[in-house]
């Protein structure tokens, strides 16, 4: 049974508050102790004429390293662990197998723009068979056209997004609707802008982070740039929205049935948990931690070419228990890039949905829609 939880938003914003943001730019002022302290990109450096070190980017603040190796190593996918990698092995992988980690795959490592690189393997290494699964191939016609949006994939009998949808995507529906929030179901009368919320995130979205997936939407903004882009919001298999939440969690959803390959994969790249496979181990829940669309090319499933259907965002989907207005609770699908205490189940396909408000505006949920 899915697990039914609202987004603490009131903790999380002290977590926020104490973390280093992405937005803006220079996590001014953030106080640190060594470079394991900061986040991919940054050093950890001192203020000029004191002894308080934090984090920042060397080359935008100005701020000299205390000493030649502050700054972050050079990433080298084949670097052997530290001797007391297993220490860092979390509680629930036991003797069964229960969760597997994959040895072969190094840790995001910093690019020279200094976000999260990808975990991508060096070309003669091979990626552990349960990053590889079986998936059954496209075997229906080609998904339809669409006016915006990502691009669909075919999952049995409907298409999908190929990933989440972006800021890009998102600005360009803003740009043509305007001010019109016309069209949109009796539930969402409320809803009277498609604007992202800025709580925690910058919109309009700074350059270089046009092909991040758009957060702090709400439910209705998602079904509205779904309808605009000429599909949906992902619902029932066959048409229409799913009558509860816990039936997002089940083969009657959409959401569902690409995540698991039509019920095949407990998780989108296989039958195990793989902690480094898709991008759920951010220390923390600041936006900062959230990757580009498509950055993991080990987080591909359950079909070919469908990205993130774990980790990055969580993902809206049409399932509500009511369809009355802005407080009814709605299925949400997917596990966020911080995953805090969360079990492998909960982070499973089935287990990671939950409902919370309709007019939730958060900035680790999204969405991808679909196509029948």
């Amino acid at each position: 049974m899915p697990k039914l939880r609202l987004t603490p938003r009131a903790a999380l914003l002290a977590l926020v508050l104490s973390a280093c943001h992405y937005d803006p730019v220079i996590p001014e002022g953030v106080e640190c102790h060594e470079n394991p302290d900061c986040p991919a990109g940054y050093a950890c450096v001192a203020k000029p004429g004191t002894e308080i070190k934090v984090c920042c980017r060397t080359m935008q603040c100005g701020f000299q390293p205390l000493e030649p190796d502050a700054s972050p190593p050079a990433p080298d996918a084949k670097a052997a662990p530290p001797p007391d990698a297993a220490a860092s092995i979390p509680p629930d992988a036991g003797a069964d197998g229960a969760v597997e980690l994959a040895a072969d795959v190094a840790p995001p490592a910093p690019d020279a723009a200094g976000d999260l690189a990808a975990p991508d393997l060096p070309p003669d290494v091979t990626a552990p068979p349960d990053l590889a699964p079986d998936l059954s191939p496209d075997t229906g016609p080609s998904c339809p056209a669409a006016r915006g949006g990502p691009a669909l994939v075919r999952a049995g009998s409907f298409c999908v997004d190929s990933t989440e949808v972006t800021n890009e995507q998102y600005a360009a529906f803003l740009a043509d609707k305007t001010s019109d929030v016309s069209g949109q179901p009796a539930a969402c009368k409320w809803n009277t802008s498609y604007v992202p919320d800025t709580d925690g995130l910058i919109w309009p979205y700074l350059t270089g982070r046009g092909n991040f997936p758009v957060a702090n939407v709400d439910w209705c903004d998602a079904y509205a740039f779904c309808k605009w882009s000429g599909k949906r919001l992902c619902g029932k298999v066959g048409g229409g929205r799913l009558a509860t939440v816990t039936a997002a969690a089940g083969t009657a959803g959409q959401w569902f049935n690409a995540c698991t390959n039509g019920g095949r994969l407990t998780y989108p790249y296989g039958s195990m948990l793989n902690r480094v496979a898709c991008n759920i181990g951010a220390p923390s829940d600041a936006a900062m931690y959230v990757e580009e669309v498509k950055h993991r090319a080990t987080c591909q499933g359950g079909y070919p070419g469908l990205f993130d259907m774990g980790g990055n965002l969580e993902e809206w989907v049409d399932g509500c228990d009511k369809d009355t207005g802005s407080a009814d609770n709605c299925a949400v699908a997917g596990s966020s890039s911080w995953t805090g205490d969360l079990t492998p189940d909960d982070l499973s396909c089935s287990g990671s949905v939950f409902g919370t408000p309709r007019n939730t505006r958060f900035y680790l949920l999204g969405f991808r829609c679909c196509a029948d």
